[in-house]
């Protein structure tokens, strides 16, 4: 997987060093040097969390098929979950960036596929002290022809 992402890096940034650091056994930083980050990536370093920037899939990716799905396969792999509900495959995508929730959604009803949004507003607990609302994008139909075509490492 990680030689898979600094493949992924040279490619798009064949001038620049990409490298890995292994630090523990299910651990690793991998690292590229690029002044053009800053271009293809939406958010910016040094300016807060990608929830306070609202972080967003540039439209580069949305607009090329091959990127569309590198990008739902590494969405998947971070924040979403493949699991069986009452003896049904599904996948979910949970985030609580909603301009990152409705990329996503709109990226899979693109391909074809037909998810559904959920907006749910958490209770304050011991561990959740704000009241964040929390957004989900789950597929529950066409899963297996949808986890053949993004591939993510999960499934």
């Amino acid at each position: 997987m990680l030689q898979k992402i600094s493949k992924s890096l040279k490619l798009l940034l064949p001038d620049n060093k990409v490298s890995i650091k292994y630090r523990e056994e299910n651990c690793a930083d991998i690292s590229v040097y690029s002044n053009y980050l800053k271009e293809i990536i939406p958010w910016k370093d040094g300016k807060g969390s990608k929830f306070k920037q609202r972080a967003s899939v540039p439209n580069w990716i949305k607009s090329n098929k091959k990127y569309k799905i590198n990008c739902l396969r590494g969405l998947i792999e971070t924040d979403g979950s493949i699991y069986y509900d009452r003896g049904y495959k599904m996948v979910i995508f949970t985030t609580i960036i909603s301009d990152l929730a409705k990329d996503f959604y709109e990226m899979v009803v693109s391909l074809g596929f037909n998810p559904h949004l959920y907006k749910i507003k958490r209770q304050k607990s011991l561990y959740n002290l704000n009241q964040q609302i929390l957004f989900h994008v789950r597929l529950s139909k066409n899963v297996s022809a949808f986890l053949n075509l993004v591939k993510p490492e999960k499934a």
